[in-house]
């Protein structure tokens, strides 16, 4: 339980900056890497709290909180309609190496059935943007760098300009 505790610290003190940020009303672009959902589990979704018992999909399910949490945090701030937020994770879901490791449970063998998936967990949300478009292809973890300087740049702008974007080699 010991390792719950420090990651759950850790995930605290980094929602806690994340929010002061985004209240700070200076932010134009977060850009925040989550310590979830990398294994091993450190949350329950079926508790809906921090437990020993999570699984990396329930550390994704956190993920997706998380990414609630900022969005309401930005809507209350005073530049709502000014500060976009990219979320993501360090790397994909690594079945190969996890499978082995006594936490693996059964949903997650389940789940990982048709193998190795190289998605990483990306959340973008542009100013203002009130719907979500899911965009079901891989991304490069390497192609982070331009996303975030081509919306800098006003070159991505909305959820449609990353859906054609993503296309591109």
């Amino acid at each position: 339980m010991p390792d719950v505790v420090e990651r759950k610290r850790s995930y605290d003190a980094l929602i806690s900056a994340a929010i002061c940020e985004i209240h700070d009303g200076t932010a134009a672009l977060l850009f925040i890497h989550l310590p979830v959902p990398h294994p091993p589990g450190f949350y329950s979704r079926r508790l809906q709290a921090f437990s020993s018992s999570g699984t990396y999909l329930d550390n994704l399910a956190l993920a997706d909180q998380t990414l609630h949490v900022l969005l309401k945090a930005i809507a209350k701030s005073s530049t709502a309609n000014a500060t976009a937020v990219i979320v993501t994770s360090d790397h994909s879901w690594r079945i190969g190496l996890w499978k082995s490791a006594p936490q693996w449970s059964s949903e997650e063998a389940s789940a990982s059935a048709e193998g190795f998936d190289p998605r990483i967990p990306l959340l973008v949300h542009f100013p203002g943007q009130s719907q979500e478009l899911d965009i079901d292809r891989p991304f490069r973890a390497v192609r982070t760098r331009s996303l975030i300087e081509l919306m800098v740049g006003g070159t991505l702008s909305s959820p449609d300009s990353i859906e054609a974007w993503s296309k591109l080699p």
